[in-house]
């Protein structure tokens, strides 16, 4: 049943909480001995608790709400310690327990519905190979298709309302598989990559043109040392102004 698309996401979460519990049930059956034991040792002449088997099935039941407080404890006698034991019965076997129970499977479920999608479409994916491993290898053959021929540039009705409308041709939809929209954060990401290459590119320019800067002065220079001038003179010239 969990292969199936609209059953198969419960049956899902159904074995992971059983999973669950089946991992807490060794913490859980230990506290249920326990105070089991306790009932059975301290008011043993009561039925419910006269024997170690019926106390410890007393005990799963008040952990389920079936207390019957006035039945054992105010219609018969019973020991001061059986009262403590009963408090201690109800904080912690019937509240933290039961709680750490129940948010153990809602968590387990919050888990399963975040990849409810992935898990619904691996197990239609499984569904379809089984199936398809069950049917006879003649009727494989025979409907399985090994190709398939794609015309873009040719306009192709497939429905009543295509006939009328040419938005719906294999062309637009190849097109639309192989350009598809893009998210605001791959626009933004495609805006910053553009923004990198436009800063390198002014970057090689920067680069070219101080290179320039720095032939233009060493012909500069070469051609003040060619007619003379003193180019330390001139500096000096230049400071003194």
């Amino acid at each position: 049943m969990r292969k199936f698309p609209k059953l198969g996401i419960y049956v899902v979460m159904f074995t992971h909480i059983f999973k669950t519990f089946a991992q807490f049930f060794v913490v859980f059956f230990l506290f249920i001995i326990g105070f089991g034991l306790a009932f059975h040792i301290l008011i043993y002449d009561q039925g419910p608790f006269a024997t170690p088997g019926r106390s410890m099935l007393k005990t799963t039941m008040g952990m389920l709400g079936e207390f019957e407080y006035d039945t054992v404890y105010n219609d018969n006698e019973v020991p001061p310690i059986a009262w403590a034991l009963y408090v201690c019965f109800l904080v912690i076997n019937c509240i933290i327990l039961m709680n750490l129970l129940v948010g153990l499977a809602v968590d387990d479920i919050k888990g399963v519905q975040e990849k409810a999608v992935l898990k619904r479409l691996a197990m239609q994916v499984d569904l379809v190979l089984d199936v398809e491993k069950a049917l006879p290898a003649m009727l494989r053959r025979r409907f399985a298709s090994k190709q398939e021929i794609v015309y873009p540039n040719k306009t192709r009705y497939w429905t009543i309302w295509s006939f009328w409308s040419r938005n719906t041709s294999p062309a637009r939809a190849i097109n639309d598989a192989m350009n598809p929209e893009k998210t605001p954060i791959e626009k933004l990401q495609r805006n910053q990559e553009i923004l990198k290459d436009e800063v390198l590119n002014v970057k090689l320019k920067l680069k070219s043109v101080l290179q320039h800067t720095t032939q233009l002065e060493v012909m500069m220079k070469a051609m003040m040392k060619h007619h003379g001038v003193d180019i330390e003179e001139e500096q000096e010239g230049e400071d003194d102004d």
